[in-house]
């Protein structure tokens, strides 16, 4: 059967020969994979399975069925980097207004390989994608880019890099509509290819079988158990179709950000004061940094009173430090893109491993629709909602199946990259990331997943 909300068709983009064009996925592989994390990988996998990859090193962004409705979190797309040359695999999201406008310009994913002799930009729609000249662009930060905070009016989201993606750096993220977007790393990839920024505006609606249905009434008493809107005078951001406004508007600084991320800031940094932390927030911004991996190496050099100049120093001289948990290339780092750095609260009550093991197959599941991380939802009320919005008739174990399937596959993957052994050195250095069940029980939980002792399925 068929999903509602899935067009299986991507947009495929080779830098290195300066093409575009169209390419059409099979239907099967949505409803055995659902969307998101899970097409994204079967599209890689059967590639690089292949006796005559063609893929280089690509950049696959995937949205699932769920993205483009007018639906509070689903907004979201998997962000996958394979560099074939280094052996390394990234996972991450992507949130905003980009996933759904992509959706909504008549793609469910976007293919982007080789790598561009001068820096260019990416202009999608369904009518006239295009690749420009992002010369002139070259060097400038990222929130010169952005335009005004106040352009929502104006159809278009963009996806960029800053300095810091364009010089390689190891903490370089990907930012999108003034928010950070992708994980430590992925603005390096993109920096890779020179492609300075991906510009998409929606120029379709989503097809549907069925009548509209709008918000349904279960849709409705879902809101008003899980989200609050906010009463404030605050001026708040929100994910498209989303009513938790996640987004906070400071005017002194001209910066949005995640009141959660300037807490863990402060985990992390906690002889900080939060006026500095919020100074440090947009200047990661602006350089297209990722504020929480950069904090910690950041901290441990030293910072003055002139932010800008101390990041631009750790732009163009890296360091590398023991502990960090970027490029390691180990299981700690695999385990946790997999998990989605375990941000789900739903983690932190486990008691027993074989719980463990099903909420983490149930956040692979969230990262195939791909859902907010916020959603706390009960496996029943994710089936239910599920074959409600997208006409499906999926039963939970179906999704459980899925999510097992999907994990086996990625980290069987990994393996076979060389990635390193679980280490306690590693686990006590990213220890913060890890439920406490698995930090103290490792020898369990890979028992239970008849897993070998080093952290990873057998490979064959």
């Amino acid at each position: 059967m068929p999903l509602e909300g899935v067009l299986g068709k991507i947009l495929s983009v080779d830098l290195s020969r300066g093409l575009i064009g169209e390419e059409r996925l099979p239907v099967g592989w949505y409803r055995d994979a659902l969307g998101g994390l899970g097409v994204g990988m079967k599209y890689l996998l059967e590639d690089v399975g292949s006796q005559k990859p063609v893929l280089d090193d690509p950049i696959i962004v995937m949205t699932g069925p769920l993205t483009g409705n007018p639906l509070p979190g689903t907004s979201k797309a998997c962000l996958i980097s394979y560099r074939r040359d280094t052996s390394q695999l990234r996972l991450s999201t992507l949130k905003g207004r980009f996933p759904a406008y992509l959706k909504l310009a008549g793609f469910d994913g976007l293919v982007i390989t080789g790598k561009a002799k001068e820096p260019v930009s990416l202009h999608l729609s369904q009518n006239h994608s295009k690749i420009l000249d992002a010369s002139p662009l070259w060097g400038k930060e990222v929130l010169t880019l952005d335009g005004d905070w106040k352009g929502n009016e104006e159809e278009g989201s963009i996806l960029a890099i800053g300095p810091a993606g364009e010089n390689g750096n190891p903490y370089a993220d990907v930012i999108s509509d003034r928010w950070v977007h992708g994980g430590a790393g992925m603005g390096r990839d993109f920096g890779l290819k020179r492609l300075k920024l991906v510009l998409v505006e929606p120029d379709s609606e989503l097809a549907r079988s069925s009548e509209e249905r709008g918000i349904p009434s279960w849709m409705i008493s879902y809101l008003q158990k899980h989200f609050k809107r906010t009463t404030s005078d605050e001026i708040r951001r929100s994910c498209l179709g989303c009513v938790k406004c996640c987004g906070r508007y400071d005017s002194q600084h001209d910066l949005f950000f995640l009141e959660e991320d300037i807490e863990k800031l402060q985990t992390l940094v906690p002889q900080w004061t939060s006026e500095y932390l919020l100074l440090f927030y947009r200047e990661c911004l602006k350089k297209g940094l990722d504020p929480l991996g950069t904090a910690e190496p950041i901290a441990r050099i030293g910072i003055g009173k002139d932010v800008s100049k101390t990041l631009e120093s750790f732009i163009t001289q890296p360091r590398k430090l023991q502990g960090d948990c970027i490029d390691t290339q180990s299981w700690e780092e695999a385990h946790l893109f997999l998990q989605g750095w375990y941000q789900d609260e739903v983690f932190g009550n486990v008691q027993a491993v074989p719980e463990l093991i099903e909420r983490e197959n149930w956040a692979v599941v969230k990262n195939c629709l791909p859902v907010c991380e916020r959603w706390n939802m009960s496996p029943e009320e994710m089936v239910f909602f599920l074959n409600q919005v997208t006409g499906s008739d999926y039963s939970q174990e179906d999704l459980f199946i899925i999510g097992e399937t999907l994990t086996q596959e990625v980290m069987t993957f990994y393996h076979s990259l060389g990635y390193l052994p679980i280490d306690p050195q590693g686990i006590r250095f990213c220890g913060h990331r890890f439920p406490s069940l698995l930090r103290t029980g490792v020898g369990d939980y890979l028992a239970h997943r008849k897993w070998e002792k080093t952290g990873f399925p057998e490979k064959s």
